[in-house]
């Protein structure tokens, strides 16, 4: 299998609010231009059932090197996602989404992912940009 080809890593990201169309105030306009290179772009869909909690993805079995990360709640339930079991995470609103500039000297995490509710399933996006040798 031939080695992929690297390409330029593009984050950008952009929070703004308004209360009419064009009257946008910006609260977020990062854009990162970077000569950071990945070979690797992967979709991973995941399920969580009803009251799941510490579920994990461990992010090392797609990539060596992993440069950013993104997480979105695709079933408007909403979701908690963190680096270790039983831990603090973050809460990720229904619908909502995420985005990690990843330290790339630092080895690709498992993350554990709770289900906010007990009563359906939620359905989310983890999709991450990296390398593999």
């Amino acid at each position: 299998m031939a080695v992929p080809t690297a390409e330029q890593l593009n984050v950008r990201l952009a929070v703004s609010y308004g209360s009419t169309l064009g009257s946008e105030r910006p609260l977020l306009d990062y854009t990162e231009p970077d000569a950071t290179e990945v070979t690797q772009g992967n979709v991973i869909s995941k399920e969580l059932a009803a009251g799941a909690t510490d579920q994990t993805v461990d992010l090392s079995t797609y990539v060596d090197t992993l440069h950013a990360i993104t997480i979105e709640d695709r079933s408007n339930i909403g979701l908690k996602v963190g680096l270790a079991a039983g831990g603090t995470k973050f809460r990720i609103a229904a619908n909502g989404a995420m985005c990690i500039r990843w330290n790339s000297s630092v080895a690709p995490p498992t993350l554990y992912l709770d289900n906010e509710s007990g009563a359906s399933k939620c359905f989310l996006q983890i999709g991450i940009a990296g390398s593999s040798s």
